[in-house]
Order: structure tokens, then sequence, then C-alpha cells
């Protein structure tokens, strides 16, 4: 009998090899978190100082002139540097350690959190045990999701909570009569878009798939509004009007205040004090607005030739969104270079091909999650980055591979659960193997290999602000 038959009958060796697969992340990410300097990732000094200004108050602080630089910090989404003030208030009372090492690590600790939802998904999804840590090993040895775990951002966060709230949707539409899914499922959302306005979009269509759920079933019905007289029904129903009036608070205020769900940054500071912040500045004179019109004028650009068409753009965003998602973006960046692409791409089309080989047996959770994560997607395309191509004529103005994480964990359990269909043990064995060797390749000998010495220097840099 072969090693490898060997491990397949093993009932705990699944279990021992999703241990290995944690542990490896934890280590790799708890490295990055050790040593990298401050202004490497994404956004770092802005998450690093907010939440400071956060933790000097048990609500929202006040706009000084030492937040000037990040713009306005009290009409925004501020869960995360809510929760990261209170981290540091309670290491001020303990043990006073690093601030930049002891939010880092917090993060890393977010980013488990996620990892073990996509495992439970996967456990409701994949029948095969080995085929459930797949998506696993997938993005934890997804290069930007491992940089990204060891930072100071709140995009960790934003993927935790949209995964939870994917994974009790999951929940709700294989147990639609249980009203705790539903409390989780909006109580998760209304947590995540308290903490970037990127949620909202999710919350949208993740609301729509309920709501057609729940019509075609007919849940509403006594048995179903007799749930709310559990303690736990009772409690998930006060966290949901609680979160329900804090985001009211954020949302709400500002479009009847500023009639936009985020000011701009001179709807709340004085010009002057916008010209401190780095990204005013180079939206106002380095990459100004030159078109605002709308659809039909957008067209004429297209015909005219001065933008390209959206499926033109849509494969470069593709490509593009690929570097940045299996390589680096940040304050500073090291992306997947092109000559590797093909490698990931080869395995995204016979995902593709396997999805629709056995499209007639689909479940509706599949279905879903896909219809999920294909909107997501071309939200994040269309309405974030065409829209902005459209108005500077800058391709990839805010092009990064993480703002599509709050979908890629859903992405990678379907990639997993049709990919281990093909028939072939041979075939799936090869391409198994090659699909196991180029992530690890492309996540640890690809860092190491191509990582610029000064990211890991003492010496600090004039860090080049990014959007936040």
């Amino acid at each position: 009998m072969s090693l490898f038959e060997k491990l397949r009958k093993n009932k705990k060796a699944p279990r021992i090899l999703f241990g290995v697969i944690i542990l490896l992340f934890v280590v790799f990410s708890i490295y990055l978190a050790l040593n990298l300097k401050m202004g490497v990732s994404p956004d770092s000094y802005y998450h690093l100082e907010v939440s400071q200004a956060y933790s000097e108050t048990l609500g929202i602080p006040e706009n000084t002139p030492e937040t000037y630089k990040w713009r306005d910090i009290t009409r925004i989404p501020y869960l995360s540097f809510w929760i990261n003030g209170r981290i540091l208030n309670l290491n001020e009372l303990t043990f006073n350690l690093d601030e930049v090492i002891v939010l880092r690590l917090s993060n890393v600790l977010t980013a488990i959190g996620t990892l073990i939802l996509v495992y439970l998904i996967s456990k409701r999804l994949i029948k095969n045990k080995w085929g459930q840590i797949l998506p696993v090993f997938l993005l934890s040895n997804t290069l930007m999701f491992v940089f990204l775990s060891s930072s100071i951002n709140y995009d960790n966060l934003v993927v935790l909570l949209s995964t939870a709230s994917l994974y009790f949707l999951l929940k709700f539409l294989q147990e639609p009569e249980k009203l705790s899914n539903t409390l989780l499922i909006f109580v998760v959302l209304l947590l995540g878009t308290l903490t970037k306005t990127s949620v909202l979009p999710l919350a949208l269509i993740i609301f729509i798939i309920w709501s057609v759920v729940l019509l075609k079933k007919k849940i509403l019905k006594k048995e179903f509004l007799e749930q709310f007289l559990t303690l736990p029904n009772i409690l998930l129903t006060i966290g949901f009007f609680l979160l329900v009036i804090l985001n009211f608070n954020v949302y709400g205020v500002n479009m009847i205040t500023f009639r936009k769900i985020t000011p701009e940054c001179t709807q709340v500071l004085t010009y002057n004090q916008c010209l401190e912040n780095g990204v005013f500045v180079r939206s106002m004179y380095e990459i100004p607005t030159i078109f605002e019109g709308g659809i039909i004028e957008s067209a004429k650009l297209v015909l005219e030739g001065e933008r390209i068409g959206p499926l033109r753009y849509l494969l470069f965003w593709t490509v593009e969104m690929s570097k940045k998602i299996v390589g680096i973006m940040g304050d500073r960046s090291l992306f997947m270079r092109d000559e590797y692409l093909p490698f990931y791409f080869v395995f995204f089309f016979i995902g593709l091909y396997m999805v629709f080989k056995n499209r007639k047996s689909l479940s509706k959770e599949d279905k879903a999650l896909g219809l999920i994560s294909l909107f997501y997607t071309l939200v994040v395309a269309y309405y974030v980055n065409y829209k902005a191509y459209m108005r500077t004529d800058w391709m990839d103005l805010g092009l990064q591979g993480r703002y599509i994480f709050p979908v890629l964990p859903i992405g990678y359990v379907i990639f997993s659960k049709y990919f281990i269909k093909i028939k072939n043990t041979k075939v799936l064995n090869i391409l198994l193997t090659a699909l196991v060797i180029l992530f690890l390749m492309g996540n640890y000998i690809y860092f190491f290999a191509n990582v610029p010495a000064d990211w890991f220097s003492a010496k600090s840099e004039t860090m080049e602000i990014r959007f936040e």
C-alpha cells in the first residue's frame, strides 16, 4: 500500500493536515507581522493613527489637527477602529507591548477566524473530507491574503464578517425555517457595514436572495414567529435593532445631512484642512476628474476611442486583479509576474469547465453563492474600477486585489467542490499536485525570492499614501 493510499484511509489525516495548514499560515503571517516595517502594508499609518485616536475615547473622536491628514474620521464606518482602540486600551493596562505588533497580531487572529469559517462552509458543501481542506489551503496560500492578515487593516475584519454572513446564509438555505439563521445573517452584515462601505453590495445581494427564499418557502408562519420567544433569539433581535440604530447614525445621518453615504472631505472639514490629506490632494490636482457624464456620454467616449469598452476592460481588470491577489499590493507592492499568471488561469478555467460540466447537479447553495460572487465581482469591476477609469482615464485607479476578498473564499470553495469531481483519478492527482505546488511556490517561495530587502529595514521612509 502506497503512502498516498494510507493517508486516504487514515480518518484523522484530514484534520491533521488542516492543522498543519493553519500552523504554516500562522507562522508565516506572524513572521511578517513581527518583521515588516510600517509603510509597506496597505494604508498602515492610516489604520494605526486613526485607531490611536479612537483609543482616546469610548465613543467617536473629534477631528483634530493631528487627524486632518487622514480626512474626516467622524462620519465613517468605525467598528474596526473602535475595536483597535479597545485593544490598545487593554494593552496599555496590561503588557504595554509595541502597539504596531499588538494590532498586527490581532489581525492575524481575525484571519485565522476567516480560515476556520471557510472550513465550516466547505464542510457544508463538500462531502469529501480531503476536498473540504482544499479551499482553506488555497486561501491561506494566497500571498495577498497572508500579507494583509499580518497588517493593521480593516479589510481583515471585513473579510471575516463577509465570510461569516455567507456561512449563516448557507445555514439559512439549508434550514430556512430556523429564525436564528436569519438573525445571524443580518447581525453579521450590519457589523460588516459598520466596518466598511464595501459590505453594502454584499448585504444587498444577500438580502435579495433571503427575500426570494422567504417568499418562495412561505416561512412567515406561526411557528416561525414563535421562535422570537427564545432567549438566544431575543438577544439576537436586540442586537439587530441596536446595530440598525448604529448604522443609521452613520449612513442615515450622512444621507440626510450630506446627501451621500460617505461625505466629501470638504463637507466636514475646511478646504485647507483637507489639503493636509494626500488622497485629497491627489484627487484634486494629480488625478482630477475629467469626465462627469452619464451612460450615454460614456458610450460616446467608448465609440470615439477615448476609453476602452466594458468587455475589453474586464479582460484588463481580470489580469491586473489577479496580479494583486496572488501578488502583493500595498503602500509597497510585489505583483505576481506576468509569466507566472497563465499557470493560475489554467486552473481557473479548469474550475469553470468543471462547474459547467456539472451544471445540472448544481445545488441551490452553489447557485446562490455563485450568484453572490458574480454580482460582487461585477460591482467591484464596473461600479468601482471602470467608473473610476471613465472619470479619470486611469485604468487601474483603485484596482486592488484585497477588494475582492469578501467573496474570494466562496470562490475557492466552489472551485474545490467541482475540481475534485474530475473522474480520472490519475489526472486528478496530477492536477491536484500541480495546484498545491503552484500555490506553495506562489506564496512562500515567490515572496522570499523577490521581496525587497528594505521592506524589513528599520529605516523609515516617506509613505506613498494610497486610497484608504
